[in-house]
């Protein structure tokens, strides 16, 4: 399989890039094409060539959503709950143990490279649930983790930038 190009030219190319950015479309039956070029950043990641690899699901800030190594981070996620579960004070420990169900979930990719992101992960992005329908998204590569970021949230943080200017630089 040809390795795509990522659209248009970035202003650093992705192998000297430490955070990368650009458009994907998450196709008609609602999943993401990790590709290549993504996923050959990341330890984690490596082994997807030979077998299926389970990835954690960050959905804390709406709008985005982080992926990141099942060990540890998905590991340590299961430990809070068990702990949390295993409280006393039931009353007060089962909104918590919601908020963990809500912000955080797997994600298997497999050798495919194109998981269905589940509807969870769409409704945090704010996209539509329904098979047939595209959508575009930007994948933000990271050192630590890959980013699903969805336009307006990108929109919105271009804006809290002072209108994307950088100090003198053009805007």
């Amino acid at each position: 399989m040809a390795e795509t190009a990522p659209s248009g030219r970035p202003i650093v190319p992705l192998a000297d890039a430490s955070v990368f950015q650009e458009v994907a479309q998450i196709d008609a039956y609602r999943r993401l094409n990790f590709l290549p070029r993504w996923t050959s950043r990341y330890d984690w990641l490596k082994d997807l060539k030979t077998k299926p690899v389970e990835v954690l699901l960050v959905m804390r800030e709406p709008g985005v959503v982080r992926l990141l190594s099942w060990s540890p981070e998905g590991e340590r996620v299961q430990r809070l709950y068990e702990e949390i579960a295993a409280r006393e004070e039931a009353e007060d420990h089962l909104e918590s143990l919601r908020l963990i169900q809500d912000g955080y979930g797997r994600l298997l990719i497999d050798a495919e490279h194109r998981p269905y992101l589940g509807d969870a992960a769409l409704m945090h992005l704010g996209l539509p649930l329904e098979r047939g329908t595209r959508s575009s998204v930007y994948v933000v590569l990271y050192p630590q983790c890959i980013s699903i970021m969805s336009q307006s949230v990108r929109n919105a943080k271009i804006i809290q930038t002072d209108n994307g200017s950088l100090d003198g630089y053009p805007s």
